[in-house]
């Protein structure tokens, strides 16, 4: 039992890291199951009526959630149909097919590498969509989307400044989801598949260009507009997939909750993105927190936190009155309970409370590498918002490669892409 426990921490650490058996940095774009089986997710009760190719695209990703991006370049002759469909059952093949009907100058296209599924006019192959060459010197490890990767492509791409505005907070939470990205030399396509397989609620669509222009990139967030609404099929689907078949077919408070306290990195995530995707008034978050015990409690804020703010330094669990347990647990023995939760609790109320001091509680801890490696999503994360963090880190002076001296330098970076030259690509 020992050995096959060491085993699996072998394998999760290999893979948290992104090295291969070989000792290679790990190149491949992470394929999204989820995306694959989104053509056979069965519908229920479809009620569709649009006027144009956008509204349809955007009822049907948003109103069920079966992602796609819509590459809408320009003008097209069928753009402005109607569109209507009321059906008991329909799978999402069937109802793709459909918009591909009406608006027939369309097809889709299923990415051979990332599953995630495009939108575009008959006359272009899939492989002539945004098919600038970008190179990734260093891997990437939970790199904010919108402020450092979608804004820095605009910005290659352009020929022209490009238009910045400064979006709210609750859209820049939306938006500035966290993206592992492998090093290499990818299409500025391949990188936005590999953020959207970052958060099942995420998309991009372009907007046709001016005479002479080129097409702009928008990101959206694939809200329901029913506050109210129980999950959507599609995310129903990718807890099935991520997660595993919910008992009652829609995850329970004590489902999620064990989830997001999961030993597995994966699981975490999917459970966070899960509640991203989900209404807070059908599923509300204080709820979750009451559902597991105090070290659950903890997990599930840290996952709340990401969720509900942008900005890390926002105090949100240290003011807030849902969160008195996870306080209560960080001040009693959590260290000695989770050393790698305390590790993250104490970075998390360090730079809320601007008090790197916070983070002693745990430097006398020893942490092996199978440790760091099961919360180092988060860890990273944490480190790459906080100057603070980054800094306390260092000064502890852990003794894994994750948390070297030149591995925190690079949580500092934020030139990640350049333009690959014609000759090269």
């Amino acid at each position: 039992m020992l050995k096959r426990s060491f085993q699996l921490w072998q394998v999760a650490f290999l893979l948290l890291t992104g090295i291969t058996a070989i000792g290679q940095v790990e190149n491949t774009p992470r394929r999204s199951k989820w995306d694959d089986s989104l053509p056979g997710v069965e519908l229920r009760n479809v009620h569709v009526h649009a006027n144009s190719l956008m509204n349809t695209w955007t009822q049907i990703v948003n109103n069920y959630l079966l992602r796609s991006c819509l590459y809408w370049d320009v003008n097209s002759q069928s753009d402005s149909n109607s569109f209507a469909c009321d059906e008991q059952r329909l799978t999402g093949r069937e109802l793709f097919d459909r918009l591909i009907s009406v608006y027939s100058d369309y097809t889709y296209t299923q990415d051979k590498d990332t599953g995630v599924i495009w939108f575009h006019r008959k006359t272009l192959t899939y492989e002539s969509i945004l098919n600038e060459n970008v190179e990734i010197q260093h891997q990437l490890l939970q790199v904010p989307m919108y402020s450092s990767v979608l804004q820095p492509l605009r910005r290659l791409l352009s020929s022209v400044p490009v238009w910045e505005y400064a979006l709210s907070p609750n859209a820049l939470s939306s938006y500035n989801y966290c993206v592992d990205l492998p090093q290499g030399i990818y299409t500025v396509r391949s990188v936005l598949n590999m953020c959207c397989t970052a958060m099942p609620d995420s998309a991009f669509y372009t907007y046709p260009a001016s005479a002479g222009g080129r097409a702009r990139i928008f990101p959206i967030c694939l809200m329901y507009d029913n506050p109210f609404a129980p999950p959507r099929p599609g995310i129903l689907q990718f807890w099935e997939v991520e997660v595993g078949k919910a008992a009652a077919g829609i995850p329970e408070l004590a489902e999620i909750g064990a989830a997001l306290a999961d030993s597995d990195p994966r699981k975490r995530w999917a459970a966070a993105a899960f509640l991203h995707a989900t209404p807070e008034n059908y599923i509300p978050m204080d709820l979750v927190l009451k559902s597991t015990n105090s070290t659950g409690a903890v997990w599930a804020a840290l996952a709340l936190k990401e969720i509900e703010t942008s900005q890390g330094e926002q105090k949100y669990i240290t003011l807030l009155e849902s969160m008195k347990r996870v306080r209560q647990a960080f001040t009693n023995n959590l260290t000695q309970l989770d050393p790698g939760l305390a590790l993250l609790t104490s970075m998390e109320l360090a730079r809320e409370n601007n008090d790197s001091r916070l983070m002693e509680v745990v430097a006398d801890h020893k942490f092996t590498g199978a440790e760091i490696a099961m919360i180092k999503p988060e860890l990273y994360r944490i480190a790459r918002e906080s100057k603070l963090v980054r800094e306390e880190l260092l000064k502890m002076h852990f003794d894994v490669p994750e948390l070297s001296v030149t591995a925190l330098s690079e949580l500092e970076s934020t030139n990640f892409f350049t333009l690959v030259p014609e000759d090269r690509k």
